[in-house]
């Protein structure tokens, strides 16, 4: 049943004093699984841009400590 089905069935309902808030619960479980999906989604993007962030940072240091040694290098050798 599609979240347009439920709130059509919640309005049929809407005057019976039973049953009514079984379509509103319904609302809410579905969009609790949705956010719950969403922010799985959010979590395992920032894992993966937090991977990039090491590497890069890795990366910058190596790069850095190659720069430095070179340098040292050329005052050494002039």
């Amino acid at each position: 049943m599609t979240d347009e089905q439920v709130v059509a069935a919640h309005d049929a309902k809407w005057n019976v004093a039973e049953g009514g808030s079984f379509w509103l619960d319904e609302l809410r479980r579905r969009e609790a699984v949705r956010a719950e999906a969403a922010s799985y989604a959010l979590a395992t993007e920032s894992h993966n841009l937090a991977r990039r962030a090491y590497w890069l940072a890795l990366a910058s240091f190596i790069v850095a400590g190659v720069a430095a040694a070179a340098a040292v290098a050329a005052i050494i050798v002039r």
